[in-house]
């Protein structure tokens, strides 16, 4: 009697069902899908579309540049005042189109690459400065020193070795009075690319080199900055020290190092030259 009770008790207890999970309504689907759209409008927006805005600029500031550089080397300053122009304007689009990516800069890590970029746009536009002032420089003298671009102008690999110092030696004379501008522009160059860590960036990527490019960029830079520096003082003397405009004659003494005097060395022999 006692277990058929106890089995009626157990038949008449209602079973237990547990269920996982939860229901979508159109309310949840709307927000979830709303804030998808977002990340995604906002990755396309701020974030793909300033890249290939930015990926062109530089491709076109490459080429504007390499045009300088080529003006320079085929004595054309006409060449040279264009592109530097025109560099400007890119440089400056650039900047533009770079600011739109600002939202990086307080993300951990990622911020320090953006401040990079920053550095390496305002060091550009010095370096920029600084060659407008050197070609203002010698815009008077372009003539006088063959930087016309004219046909019968010799290129570089045509001239002897001396046409080529004569014509360093009186360009560095014409830039002499603005030597101090253009350091200064080119100091303030290098005062943003030696805040760049190259240590910061990976040996290579997708097969690049990219840390030697930055390592060699900043040297460059820096190393600019430091002969403008270094050679104002003796721009005046190289002229007369190598000859011009009247031959100088200089005694050289060679000393023998293996008998030491308190000079340094015996003295064994002499040359007179003449530059």
């Amino acid at each position: 009697m006692t277990d058929a009770l106890t089995n009626k008790i157990e038949l008449e207890e209602p079973k237990k069902r547990f269920r996982f999970g939860f229901r979508l309504n159109r309310r949840k689907l709307a927000v979830i899908g709303g804030i998808l759209l977002f990340i995604v409008a906002f990755g396309i927006i701020f974030g793909l579309l300033p890249l290939l805005a930015i990926k062109s600029d530089v491709a076109q500031l490459s080429g504007e540049i390499k045009g300088i550089s080529e003006g320079i080397q085929g004595q054309n300053l006409n060449q040279s005042i264009e592109k530097l122009a025109s560099s400007k304007k890119i440089l400056s689009k650039l900047a533009s189109d770079y600011k739109r990516l600002v939202w990086l800069r307080p993300i951990p890590f990622i911020g320090g690459f953006y401040q990079d970029g920053q550095r390496l746009i305002k060091s550009g536009n010095y370096l920029l400065e600084a060659g407008e002032i050197a070609v203002e420089a010698l815009k008077p003298y372009a003539d006088i020193l063959g930087l016309e671009g004219k046909d019968e102008t010799k290129k570089p690999e045509e001239m002897t070795t001396e046409q080529r110092l004569m014509l360093a030696l009186d360009t560095l004379d014409k830039l002499q009075p603005s030597l101090d501008k253009i350091g200064e522009k080119l100091e303030l160059a290098r005062n943003e690319v030696v805040q760049i860590n190259p240590n910061r960036y990976p040996e290579k990527l997708f097969g690049k080199k990219v840390r030697g490019n930055v390592v060699v960029l900043v040297s460059v830079i820096d190393g600019t900055a430091k002969v403008a520096t270094e050679i104002k003082p003796i721009v005046s003397y190289l002229k007369p020290l190598l000859g011009i405009p009247e031959e100088k004659r200089y005694l050289l003494l060679f000393q023998n190092d293996a008998e030491l005097r308190p000079t340094g060395g015996f003295l064994t022999a002499y040359a007179i030259l003449s530059v």
